[in-house]
């Protein structure tokens, strides 16, 4: 085999029964280390003496199919993206960083192989002359730390707030690009005037339920009605909050 990344359950650490780790069947067919772990993983196994031993039990595992041991064709790109989606994102960029920037460091002829890495938010592909920022964390169940957010610069940049520069996601920022908190503390002056205008709204679209429920006839010119006057509010919202976020 050549160019197939071998992904499989190893060994873990202090705390963990296990945690995924990667070889590879490289450029040449040779089978390299990517990352290996603990008592199982085929590099700290103390009863592997070589690579070929390692290798004959990768083979093993595949063909029976245990330790959820699988190959991802690293020539074809869809198979690198299905690797992206499908495991940890840590983990699937620290193979893929070790085969671009040491494995495949030097590689001249053979086939094509894809390297690069995915932001998990809106997908793009990066080549690793760029780093990606790491959000949304949370405990392994161990004593690690899990990051499920991978970051391009720009999806980044776009889900922070523009005043603590904290990451919130770009789902989560008010109106200009503020968190809630942010967006609470400066908006306070003309909260009251902005309760009024969502009150007037909640009214008028109660008042459309209303009419589509009791006088269907007459529903569609009333929605057209509603929908021009909350047109009209979501305006002066708007020219209430530059009043004091548009700066």
């Amino acid at each position: 085999m050549r160019n197939k990344l071998f992904v499989y359950k190893g060994g873990g650490y202090d705390g963990c029964i296990w945690e995924w780790n990667a070889a590879v069947w490289d450029q040449y067919g040779a089978f390299r280390d990517v990352g290996s772990s603990g008592c199982t993983g085929l590099w700290t196994d103390r009863t592997l003496r070589d690579d070929a031993a390692r290798e004959a039990l990768a083979r093993l595992w595949l063909k029976e199919g245990k330790n959820d041991a699988a190959v991802i064709d690293l020539t074809k790109k869809r198979q690198v993206k299905y690797f992206y989606r499908e495991y940890n994102a840590m983990f699937a960029y620290g193979c893929m960083e070790k085969l671009a920037n040491e494995i495949y460091s030097s590689q001249s002829g053979g086939r094509k192989v894809f390297l690069f890495w995915v932001c998990t938010d809106c997908g793009h592909e990066l080549a690793f002359d760029s780093t990606p920022a790491w959000e949304d964390s949370h405990g392994d169940g161990g004593v690690g730390t899990v990051y499920e957010s991978r970051l391009c610069e720009e999806c980044y940049s776009a889900g922070t707030c523009r005043k603590c520069d904290a990451y919130w996601g770009k789902t989560q920022l008010q109106d200009y690009g503020y968190c809630v908190d942010c967006f609470k503390q400066l908006t306070a002056p003309v909260q009251s005037e902005l309760d009024d205008i969502k009150r007037t709204v909640d009214h008028i679209n109660d008042q459309t339920k209303e009419m589509a429920s009791l006088r269907p006839k007459y529903a569609t010119k009333h929605h057209a009605q509603a929908a021009k006057l909350i047109k009209r509010l979501e305006k002066k919202r708007h020219q209430v909050l530059k009043q004091v976020l548009a700066k």
